[in-house]
């Protein structure tokens, strides 16, 4: 998988396999606390969208967080997205920011 990556994904393996789900696994698996996936998926809903010039309101922030509870694959996908559609809209080929090595840091 080229870096930075944000799909389209064929498999839910595929996405599985995305450097960015595997970090915040491993963050969930390291920290003693709960919610560690829950906040890391709802940071790369919203660099994904910061990324691509998306406004967030507050229900648009509400509706992240409840996307934020699904799995970190769920979440790179629909970060994956609206990156992509970002891309789109600004007339860019570049890919999403190399943060976190993909998702994760700059976005």
């Amino acid at each position: 998988m080229p870096e930075p990556y944000n799909g389209p994904f064929k498999t839910r393996d595929e996405a599985f396999a995305h450097p960015e789900v595997r970090r915040i696994y491993q963050a969930m698996h390291e920290s003693p606390h709960r919610g560690v996936g829950d906040a890391e998926n709802l940071r790369l809903l919203e660099r994904a969208c910061e990324a691509a010039g998306v406004q967030l309101g507050a229900y648009d922030l509400r509706v992240l967080r409840w996307l934020a509870s699904w799995e970190a694959e769920m979440c790179v996908v629909v970060a994956g997205l609206v990156a992509r559609a970002g891309i789109c809209a600004n007339g860019s080929s570049a890919q999403m920011p190399r943060a976190a090595t993909s998702l994760t840091t700059s976005l």
